[in-house]
């Protein structure tokens, strides 16, 4: 047996709630059950290895985080007191 699912790890899960066809649960439940796992494991694993393997989702990745920093570092020059710690009245973290 080689599947190309890892066993499962034990980390934080959250609740996701979906909807799927007879024919695909079938298929999912056997997955599950070739692999020793839940069907929660065989869905995380599916989806990290469709993620990690598609290309333009990896680019796309990449460029929402690089937006997303650049509109972080956007806010933090526009508010003095997230960069330095200082409030306008001098007071705040840092303050002499």
């Amino acid at each position: 047996m080689n599947p190309r699912i890892k066993p499962q790890a034990k980390r934080k899960l959250l609740i996701c709630s979906f909807r799927i066809d007879t024919k695909t649960q079938d298929e999912l439940s056997a997955y599950a059950e070739f692999t020793s796992s839940d069907r929660s494991h065989v869905i995380r694993e599916s989806l990290r290895l469709l993620f990690q393997s598609d290309r333009t989702f990896q680019s796309y990745l990449r460029e929402r985080n690089r937006t997303s920093m650049l509109l972080k570092r956007a806010v933090s020059f526009s508010n003095p007191v997230a960069e330095s710690g200082i409030a306008p009245d001098g007071e705040g973290r840092g303050a002499i």
